[in-house]
């Protein structure tokens, strides 16, 4: 009996984490909200606990990073206020990125495609500004990325997630800095072609 017991549940767990899998697959595509009943793989729960040191330690200096959700995967996101752009914060097992994740949806690939060339038309200025050479990522089929990528990220090491929050704080705001003006400009251009 107990040795059935067990079974179900150990295929419960797969279940639950196939399922985790299949969201954090699909994160970039949508919202995508995993409900609170659910259990979280230690890698999940961890960074969970990350995400929500990182946003409750972000001060007023930082105003960009508190507009951020936690989220229980291994990136989180806040929209940029122009349809198709979003701002994420990414963990992988030895590095962490920021970035600007551009995606129209799966069937508008012109339109992800015309709001990257438009960034790359500012690229200079934007790199200026943010101080480095960013990575301006055109491989995917349907979604385009500017990414400033921070080695030495390891959130299960949590003596270093202070420097690691702070790393990823301040990367994030620079980031935000230099391409805002950019997106600005995108959200006053849809507003003037919605009035005429």
């Amino acid at each position: 009996m107990i040795q059935k017991d067990m079974m179900m549940l150990k295929e419960k767990e797969n279940r639950i984490n196939m399922e985790l899998k299949e969201l954090e697959s699909r994160i970039l595509e949508d919202e995508i909200e995993i409900p609170e009943w659910t259990n979280l793989s230690p890698r999940f729960s961890q960074a969970n606990r990350f995400w929500n040191q990182m946003v409750a330690e972000a001060s007023n200096e930082t105003p960009f990073v508190k507009g951020f959700k936690p989220s229980k995967i291994m990136a989180m996101y806040r929209k940029t206020g122009h349809p198709g752009l979003q701002m994420y914060f990414v963990i992988r097992k030895n590095h962490a990125r920021v970035e600007m994740y551009i995606y129209s949806g799966k069937n508008r690939v012109d339109e992800t495609q015309m709001l990257y060339d438009y960034f790359i038309q500012h690229k200079e200025n934007i790199e200026l500004n943010f101080g480095q050479s960013l990575i301006w990522q055109d491989t995917s089929d349907t979604a385009r990325r500017i990414i400033h990528r921070i080695d030495g990220i390891d959130i299960w090491d949590e003596s270093t997630w202070h420097n690691a929050k702070q790393a990823m704080t301040d990367s994030m705001e620079m980031l935000w800095r230099s391409l805002q003006p950019y997106v600005d400009e995108l959200r006053g251009h849809n507003k003037a072609k919605m009035e005429e």
